[in-house]
């Protein structure tokens, strides 16, 4: 595949993305228990969020952790059956000491990582990505709302 097709491809891919997190966001699936709409949707976004892990072959960092983050590691853990390294989130982080801010990751060597942000947030959209950029390489950023 070319650099052109490859490009594409990752479009394609994060429209596919956005259009599920957009109905699981609007409560076609979110926050009940488990029914076939919400397995399908688990299943599609599963798809293709594995295609950003077989792409960089990286540890995964979740940030930060509100109801799509918290969706996006329950799809990792269970769909997929890989543990997260990483969750990043500033507020969370006060009171539960495994959960790291933006603050802890810049004593860390954040290349390591690929970060996935979770965050449709049109009021805190820039601060957020402004936020992880300054810590990690855009290569390692898959923004799951762009």
């Amino acid at each position: 595949m070319n650099v052109k097709s490859e490009m594409y491809a990752a479009e394609d891919m994060a429209t596919i993305l956005r259009t599920i997190l957009y109905h699981y966001h609007k409560g076609v699936s979110g926050g009940r228990n488990k029914t076939p709409e919400r397995e399908n949707t688990a299943s599609d976004m599963a798809a293709v969020i594995k295609y950003y892990i077989d792409k960089k072959n990286m540890p995964i960092a979740i940030y930060p952790f509100g109801k799509i983050g918290q969706y996006v590691k329950e799809i990792l853990n269970e769909k997929l059956n890989i543990k997260e390294i990483l969750i990043v989130d500033n507020n969370l982080s006060k009171i539960d000491e495994e959960i790291k801010s933006i603050d802890d990751l810049k004593e860390m060597d954040c290349t390591q990582y690929l970060f996935f942000i979770c965050s449709s947030s049109v009021k805190y959209h820039e601060e957020i990505r402004r936020a992880i950029q300054e810590v990690a390489p855009r290569d390692n950023l898959v923004d799951l709302f762009p």
